[in-house]
């Protein structure tokens, strides 16, 4: 599977995720040819067998899951990393809308575990 990007994607991918309409998945690539390890998006080709490069978070990232799409829009992705806010360092939950190609920082992590603490 994804042969034809082996290249430059390299052979050996972690954390994937498939979309909601089974159409692409996001994965880490491990040795990417431009030895920038990030987090990607990619489309599964109309034979289930190739795989073309959609998007490219710029982010190493523990997991990328996938939002539904909007009509005639991408699926956002949201996912947990670290981040700057206003120069300083925050790590939290972040959206990347695909159609803008921007990440948006949606939550702190640590109001989040505020939130979990309250609600038990």
């Amino acid at each position: 599977m994804c042969s034809n990007i082996q290249k430059t994607e390299g052979r050996l991918y972690s954390l994937p995720m498939i979309s909601t309409d089974g159409t692409e998945f996001s994965a880490l690539p491990q040795s990417p040819e431009d030895r920038k390890v990030s987090m990607r998006v990619y489309k599964f080709g109309a034979d289930n067998r190739s795989c073309e490069k959609s998007d490219d978070l710029s982010v190493a990232t523990s997991k990328a899951i996938f939002g539904i799409a909007q009509s005639g829009k991408k699926a956002p992705v949201v996912f947990l990393s670290g981040s700057t806010v206003a120069n300083r360092p925050a790590y939290g939950i972040h959206l990347y809308d695909r159609d803008l190609k921007r990440t948006f920082l949606l939550a702190i992590a640590q109001s989040v575990l505020r939130q979990i603490r309250f609600q038990e």
